[in-house]
């Protein structure tokens, strides 16, 4: 061969070379890497088993996920999937219901992500958070959150007799409890008139049912019932007959020990004989806090100081 011819043939060779290599090195600079596809798997626990009760008043309106990146240059994702519109999300704060969405997330970075339910008062009712490390370009990743009701439901549940016997007389004097009240740390968090009174229910008693949902679940409250009403002859005004306190009720620790309230109505000298009503209020299991009321309409004659 030519010497001549060689050398312009090597010339052209490497100048090949050198385009083929700069213009595999332009293209990747300028091809962005392959999104990550992330798939948030939001799991809403049945609010029944562990923290609202069956009748909550609860009703989820909407659940949101928030993505966000360590890169500062991304811009905050967010999705917003409102209740009972066909996207297996539905209201209802006793159903087992799992929500999958896929999202195509820039890669190479983390992304923390905080899912959260709110109710009709825009009330947070269930959250978690966790973040993702390390996608990797055109990695697909599963990410599960379990979420749990923050609230659990307090439920005072009562009956009342149709009179109260004074052991140390042979009448009888008519009880009327026309309102029941829950405080919880001094607060009024249910207040439930029925007029002219809540049913006593013959032959078998009546079993009324005030109750108060929002009680964050790692709150120890102190919680208060209270019966108004009136006695005998009296008119019917808004008097204060019994009440029983519990100090720091912990929705977690089942069956405490009942305690039995107090008389704090008018003294015996405006009614005559008058005492101390023997009934219990129990506290139920984990789930809803239930305050069982029974009043017993035996009393003795011995009316409390005041």
């Amino acid at each position: 061969m030519n010497a001549k011819i060689f050398k312009i043939s090597a010339i052209a060779g490497l100048t090949a070379l050198v385009a083929m290599a700069t213009g595999c090195l332009n293209d990747s600079s300028s091809r962005k890497p392959a999104n990550a596809n992330l798939v948030v798997v939001a799991s809403v626990k049945d609010a029944n088993k562990k923290g609202l009760g069956k009748a909550a008043t609860i009703s989820l309106k909407k659940l949101i996920i928030t993505m966000t990146s360590n890169n500062v240059s991304d811009a905050v994702r967010r999705d917003t999937v409102l209740a009972d519109t066909g996207a297996a999300f539905v209201s209802s704060v006793t159903s087992n219901q799992a929500l999958v969405r896929t999202y195509a997330l820039n890669p190479l970075r983390n992304w923390t992500l905080v899912v959260k339910t709110l109710d009709t008062k825009d009330s947070v009712i269930h959250y978690d958070s966790v973040t993702v490390t390390g996608l990797n370009a055109g990695e697909t990743r599963t990410v599960p959150l379990n979420l749990t009701a923050r609230y659990v439901m307090y439920e005072a549940k009562f009956t009342i007799p149709d009179s109260v016997n004074f052991t140390q007389s042979v009448f009888k004097r008519d009880l009327l409890v026309h309102r029941v009240v829950l405080k919880v740390d001094g607060v009024i968090v249910a207040d439930s008139t029925t007029n002219p009174r809540f049913l006593p229910g013959s032959p078998t008693p009546t079993v009324h049912t005030v109750r108060f949902d929002y009680i964050r679940v790692n709150q120890t409250p102190d919680v208060k019932v209270e019966f108004w009403g009136k006695i005998g002859g009296q008119p019917l005004t808004d008097t204060l007959l019994f009440s029983t306190q519990f100090d720091d009720v912990d929705p977690y620790t089942p069956n405490p020990t009942p305690k039995a309230p107090d008389y704090v109505g008018p003294p015996a000298s405006e009614l005559g004989n008058i005492a101390t009503v023997n009934f219990q209020i129990n506290i139920g299991k984990v789930g809803t806090v239930i305050f069982n009321t029974d009043i017993n309409g035996n009393v003795n004659a011995k009316a409390a100081a005041h």
